[in-house]
């Protein structure tokens, strides 16, 4: 019998082009068993299902940190928890390095869980959050004669 999975999006957040490639060939390699992954390039606007943060850069750290209490999209943070002066990891789950494939794994259908749990309390209380407008560039403002063809249009 052939298992399906679905897939569930990761986005990387912090990490040098390196790191960030074998952490992607390690998420493709999921096990035959449970769900599978696949990393959100830079520039996609798509909401992603989890994040994995890069625990040693504090401008990480503040940028996950913008993420509600509960939300849903869950992080998880890799970091050296040795490092004297590294920041620490907060409230979010942690691996260190380096990063043990089956640990990843377990960790991140964990954080799937967790993501299932508030879905399911959101949905009980049939309150919807609506996500802001995401944009990676501002938009134009208007040319002066905008305004005018629109009237006339009406």
């Amino acid at each position: 019998m052939h298992l399906s999975s679905h897939p569930f999006t990761v986005r990387l957040i912090g990490f040098p082009p390196g790191e960030s490639a074998r952490l992607e060939a390690l998420l493709a390699r999921a096990p035959g068993v449970g769900p599978s992954y696949s990393c959100l390039h830079d520039d996609s606007l798509q909401e992603p299902d989890l994040y994995i943060a890069n625990g040693d850069s504090p401008t990480t750290l503040t940028r996950i940190g913008c993420l509600p209490p509960g939300s849903l999209q869950p992080a998880l943070v890799i970091c050296n928890p040795g490092e004297p002066g590294n920041p620490g990891a907060g409230n979010w789950r942690t691996l260190a390095r380096p990063v043990d494939p089956l640990q990843l794994h377990e960790a991140l259908a964990d954080l799937l869980d967790t993501r299932v749990q508030v879905l399911v309390q959101q949905n009980t209380r049939a309150t919807r959050r609506v996500l802001a407008e995401r944009r990676r560039r501002p938009r134009l403002a208007p040319d002066c004669e905008t305004p005018a063809f629109y009237t006339r249009l009406r």
